[in-house]
């Protein structure tokens, strides 16, 4: 799948609002974000601003929103930098503008910062425990997404005063929005004791 290609077909007969945010992460985060920039352009608009979150060697051209590379398939130090640049476009956000969030396979680890009270190592601890299991990705991501800053919904909630419209190229069975990426606009539908 072309994700630039993905993106404009399904941007093709959106109304562009005045004000337009970006934030695009994992593998195909760049691909994804010229999708949707060739949209604004046709537009004849910009994006507002946001952010492009994936692998340490992006592909491609430079692109006018600012690029911050995680780590995959295990969180580090800089997925944390770019899970809290993450969270400073966030902060800049006003009431009523919209942002285009733009999911792809890698997210739970390239923007993987924990939740507060859980350490790095930790994180990457449970990340390896996880993958030695041998968990199919929906269940890993059922895991994951309790302890990831950005996982269960967080986004969407940090996000609550704008319009959000959410377009994934999905690598999960069933394409639940819950699972892809760890969901970060999606709350999370499991209790403590379903994953136990």
């Amino acid at each position: 799948m072309d994700p630039e290609a993905a993106v404009a077909r399904a941007l093709a007969e959106a109304q562009v609002p005045s004000r337009v945010w970006i934030i695009a992460f994992g593998k195909a985060a760049r691909g994804m974000a010229r999708g949707a920039l060739e949209t604004l352009a046709g537009a004849g608009q910009a994006a507002s601003g946001g952010i492009l979150i994936g692998p340490h060697e992006p592909d491609g051209a430079e692109l006018p929103l600012p690029y911050f590379p995680g780590n995959h398939p295990l969180p580090d130090a800089d997925s944390v930098m770019a899970a809290d640049a993450l969270g400073e476009v966030v902060s800049r956000v006003h009431p009523g503008d919209t942002v285009w969030i733009l999911l792809s396979g890698g997210t739970s680890s390239l923007a993987g910062a924990p939740v507060g009270g859980i350490s790095l190592p930790a994180l990457r601890e449970l990340f390896r425990a996880i993958s030695r299991a041998g968990l199919n990705i929906v269940d890993a991501n059922a895991v994951r997404r309790r302890f990831l800053r950005w996982g269960g919904g967080r986004l969407g909630s940090a996000l609550a005063h704008a319009e959000i419209q959410v377009l994934a190229i999905s690598d999960v069975p069933g394409d639940d929005p819950a699972a892809i990426g760890s969901g970060p606009c999606m709350p999370d539908p499991l209790t403590a004791a379903h994953i136990m």
